[in-house]
């Protein structure tokens, strides 16, 4: 009679012997012992950096989507999206976001992770610059319109001031 006793590895878990731990055989004989071993879940954090339009830092909480492993979570700059997942290789997809276009992930989107592995993967946008149109309507004393080419000034707090008249409008940013 013999048995069988694994030390488990780091990362794993003992699931059990199949049919048991114990075999007996007799002389010439052979026996079979199964040892079932389950791997331990690794954690993915993927994390969000937003820039503004100009690449410098910005405070922005915005939500964004990503997917991992199948499986989609929000993230945005003070929440992560942390993934349990079995250990392989995986890799990070972000959802397009209108207001912003992806800088990349670091230090890549793929990375791969061992039985209770950990890995982070940072993704980085940046705001798209916003654009303001400035337009000048002109109207007679009693408030009807009125075909005026009369220039005008305008100071802007972001930049110099400019001249504007009816029929131009001065687009800013």
């Amino acid at each position: 009679t013999y048995t069988a006793n694994e030390t488990v590895t780091a990362g794993y878990q003992l699931v059990g012997y199949t049919p048991s731990a114990t075999a007996t055989v007799a002389s010439n004989g052979t026996g079979n012992i199964l040892v079932t071993n389950k791997q331990n879940k690794a954690t993915i954090t993927v994390t969000k950096d937003v820039v503004n339009p100009d690449g410098g830092p910005v405070s922005d909480n915005t939500t964004f989507q990503v997917t991992l492993g199948g499986v989609t979570k929000n993230l945005s700059e003070n929440t992560p999206a942390v993934f349990q997942v079995n250990p392989g290789t995986y890799t990070a997809s972000e959802a397009a976001h209108a207001n912003y276009d992806l800088v990349g992930y670091t230090p890549s989107a793929t990375t791969t992770v061992g039985p209770m592995g950990s890995a982070t993967i940072n993704v980085t946008n940046k705001q798209k610059k916003a654009h303001i149109t400035v337009q000048k309507d002109v109207r007679t004393f009693t408030g009807a319109n009125i075909a005026d080419n009369q220039s005008f000034t305008i100071s802007w707090n972001a930049g110099a001031d400019f001249p504007i008249a009816e029929n131009n409008a001065h687009v800013l940013l």
